[in-house]
Formats: structure tokens, sequence, C-alpha cells
């Protein structure tokens, strides 16, 4: 499938050619091994975007993905992004679309994102990286002093306090991951009725999850 680099309001926009006809999540269940389902996939929507230790990621047009698990840690991944999700937990987190594996969580349909820079915050939040990046720290290392400073910086502004709140929130209220939202590299960009909004990449990976599929001490 080709690329096309498009702009709109200000921001390079990666669309890829819608996927290729056919292509069905109930054919996908009905393959009997994971061999058989990734080549399915790679027949139908050509190779991974993405392909960690856990899930494949794979385009369906230019609004969805498919993220596959590989293995148990990656349907626990799903599973975990899909109650999130489901519960509402924050705008800060990719869009869940219909097509859901909700018996097994093989694979979740969400909304593509786009790879994050440093500049899109200030754009899309009104809030540069390195402050939201601070904040997580201070959240990190039980720093109210610096939590405090950076929160007096925005006082003025409502909807960047607002941000922040929601920053740890997502943290302290719905357990993802401090360092994984210090990393700009699990970061993303989408757009939302026309607008740029910022969301975590990755928010399948909690303490317990790591500790049971990761964590090589055990």
């Amino acid at each position: 499938m080709k690329k096309i680099i498009v702009n709109e309001n200000g921001f390079s926009r990666l669309l890829r050619e819608a996927r290729m006809d056919g292509f069905r999540v109930d054919t996908l269940k009905s393959l009997p091994s994971y061999a058989q389902k990734v080549n399915y996939c790679k027949q139908m929507l050509g190779n991974p975007i993405g392909n960690g230790s856990s899930r494949m990621v794979f385009q369906l047009d230019d609004e969805t993905v498919l993220k596959l698990a590989k293995n148990n840690k990656g349907i626990a991944q799903n599973e975990r992004e899909y109650n999130l999700y489901a519960c509402g937990a924050s705008e800060f987190l990719p869009y869940l679309m219909n097509g859901t594996d909700e018996e097994d969580f093989l694979w979740i349909v969400s909304e593509y994102v786009l790879p994050a820079k440093a500049e899109d915050f200030k754009k899309a939040l009104g809030v540069p990286f390195k402050d939201i990046q601070r904040l997580v720290f201070a959240n990190i290392y039980y720093n109210s002093k610096v939590a405090s400073q950076i929160f007096s910086k925005y006082e003025d502004n409502y909807d960047a306090i607002e941000v922040l709140n929601s920053i740890e929130d997502l943290g302290h209220s719905y357990n993802v991951n401090f360092l994984d939202m210090s990393r700009l590299t699990n970061w993303g960009m989408v757009m939302r009725d026309g607008k740029p909004m910022m969301v975590i990449l990755d928010s399948g990976l909690t303490d317990e999850i790591y500790d049971k599929f990761y964590n090589p001490s055990r």
C-alpha cells in the first residue's frame, strides 16, 4: 500500500490507502493458528507498522489499527487497554473501535496514532512536553515541591491545570505507568474533530503485568 503525505491544520499527517477489500475480523478469528492469523494480516494489510515483544500493529485504514497479541503478555495488555477505554478512563487514551475480540483479547482495533514531536504538546494541550515530563518525574519520585511549582506556573490557565490533573489522574487512579508517560516515544498525536490531541500509545503495561511477564527476577 502506498503512503501519502498531506498537511492538515499545520501538522504533517501520514495517510495510507484504505485496507484491501475483503479483510474481515471474523475471518481472522476463524483461523486456527497464530501463524495463520499473522499471514492473513500481512496478506490483506501489508507488513506491520509496529512490532514489539508482545504485539504486532497492523494499519487497517487511515483511522484505525489492529493490535494483534503475540503471546499471553500481549493478550493481557490488550485486555488492559480495552478495560481502560470501557470505563472512560481518559481522553489521553486512543479510542477503541468495533472489532475488539472481547472473548480472549487476541486483538483490539484502536485509533491510528501518529508519532509525537515535543512541539506538538504546546500546540495541542497548551502545555510543553518538558513540563509534563517534569510533573511525571515529580510523581515518580514523590516530589510534591516540584509538582506544586508546575501547577503554580499555570494557576491562571484553567485548561492547562485540567491537563496536568488528568496526567496525574492517569497514573494514580488508573495505574498507567508514569515512567511510560515520561517517554516521548510513548506518546502520539491524533486528530479529533479537526483538532490535534495527544494520547498514550501503550497504556497496557501495568506494574502487575510487568511483574508477571517482564520481570526477569520472577
